[in-house]
């Protein structure tokens, strides 16, 4: 695959469970996909390190809304998004201040 990137990865575990991840070429201004059916992520290989660990996070999330029974059952997919996109943001504030600790 040309468009494989060193910081990409292949799976990740969440919840306990395995998440594959699929990068994959552009597809539009689609950055990434959760499927709940495979347990796979699809993400852009094309997206900067940066991009593609925001994509990330925010696809993870929408695994663990989906593990955990919360995704397309007692949430809205508008209501579902934003706490993807609440989570992205905070998860890089978090580890933002962390970082700082000594």
């Amino acid at each position: 695959m040309k468009w494989k990137k060193s910081y990409h990865l292949n799976q990740v575990i969440v919840l306990g469970q395995k998440i594959k991840i699929e990068n994959v070429p552009p597809r539009g201004e689609v950055l990434g996909e959760f499927c709940h059916m495979s347990m796979t992520i699809r993400l852009d290989a094309t997206l900067p390190p940066a991009q593609y660990k925001t994509v990330l996070i925010h696809e993870l999330t929408h695994a663990a809304l989906a593990l955990t029974g919360i995704a397309n059952y007692q949430i809205t997919e508008a209501v579902e998004e934003q706490l993807c996109t609440l989570n992205e943001i905070l998860i890089k504030d978090i580890f933002n201040a962390v970082s700082k600790v000594n």
